[in-house]
């Protein structure tokens, strides 16, 4: 937008944290990335935000916004359409963590692919966070055994 829009358009980019899904029961507490570029008032454009539609503003940079969501939104995503191919929603026997893993799924297949695409493929960060994740995997399917249980004490049956 900075290389394309003249230098007297104002620019404040965007990113509403949230979809149809997460707003079912309304916009109070949901995030907005703000990131100022150039010119305008984004400070009364925040507070509009925050007084009259209950967002959390969260101030940004364009990069630190595609660093932290290539994390956030990547690995969401990467999981939601890897659990949908591996684990059809009619088992039976599941625990509560899966369900809500299910449900937390469900909330982003039904994107269009285009946004699938933009948070895999054209943030530039996402493929290292990807890689990152896939490499612990890797590392957890070779030695099962993490920090989180090798510190938790035994119950009183001792185990």
């Amino acid at each position: 937008m900075q290389r394309i829009l003249p230098l007297e358009v104002n620019l404040l980019g965007t990113h509403p944290l949230f979809g149809p899904e997460s707003t079912r029961q309304g916009l109070a507490g949901q995030k907005i990335a703000l990131c100022p570029l150039r010119g305008g008032r984004p400070f009364r454009l925040a507070a509009m935000l925050r007084h009259i539609f209950q967002l959390e503003v969260i101030w940004t940079t364009p990069e630190a916004h595609d660093r932290e969501l290539a994390t956030v939104q990547g690995l969401t995503h990467l999981i939601a359409q890897a659990l949908n191919q591996v684990a059809p929603e009619t088992l039976r026997m599941t625990t509560t963590s899966f369900e809500l893993m299910q449900q937390a799924s469900r909330m982003v297949t039904g994107d269009a692919p285009s946004v699938l695409e933009a948070i895999l493929r054209d943030n530039p960060f996402a493929a290292d966070i990807r890689d990152s994740f896939l490499g612990h995997a890797a590392d957890l399917c070779r030695n099962p055994i993490t920090p989180c249980t090798q510190k938790s004490p035994p119950n009183a049956a001792g185990f």
